[in-house]
């Protein structure tokens, strides 16, 4: 009888720990020019935020000027002693986008550091909210992600502001979504 359990108890604990428990991926379909809300599908983690489904961390330069063309402006290459890297702002003005943009050498091809985007950028993140979505939109879906310590009616920290999504709100809109390290 004790073998009987010995079995049962192995399984049991075989098919729990193969148990898939995490969230989703949000992957949002378009009809008609209109997200279909039913078909969200939400990414295992922050670490994954993808703006317009392919700007991300780490993205490198040559994919951007690819996408995104040459930038507007570029800022003063400037070596950051908390990281240990050079880090450049790109800006893409008439877009509503800038990128920070880093690399290990002063000449080195660089990636992307951060994201932010304002309006006119129309970018949505992996959970299909962008500038000028409503605010409770956020707390619905980065649900559990939300670090309530730095969030406020103006501020919504998802994830944490040493890596994560911050989206700044101002009449209960979403007015700028930046991605990255706010701190470090």
């Amino acid at each position: 009888m004790s073998k009987y359990f010995t079995i049962l108890f192995i399984f049991s604990i075989t098919v729990f720990s193969c148990k898939n428990n995490s969230t989703p991926k949000l992957e949002p379909t378009q009809e008609s020019g209109k997200i279909n809300e039913e078909s969200l599908v939400y990414n295992d983690s922050i670490e994954t935020e993808t703006l317009d489904q392919w700007l991300k961390l780490n993205t490198g330069e040559k994919e951007i000027i690819q996408k995104l063309g040459k930038p507007t402006k570029r800022g003063k290459i400037e070596f950051w002693d908390a990281t240990g890297t050079y880090v450049q702002s790109w800006e893409y003005v008439s877009k509503g986008i800038t990128l920070d943009m880093e690399s290990e050498s002063k000449n080195a091809l660089k990636t992307v550091r951060s994201i932010t985007i304002i309006a006119p950028c129309k970018f949505q993140t992996s959970r299909a909210l962008s500038v000028g979505s409503e605010a409770t939109q956020i707390y619905e879906r980065y649900k559990g992600l939300i670090d309530l310590d730095f969030s406020d009616d103006a501020t919504i920290v998802v994830g944490s502001i040493y890596n994560g999504t911050i989206f700044e709100i101002t009449d209960n809109k979403v007015s700028k979504i930046f991605i990255g390290a706010a701190a470090e």
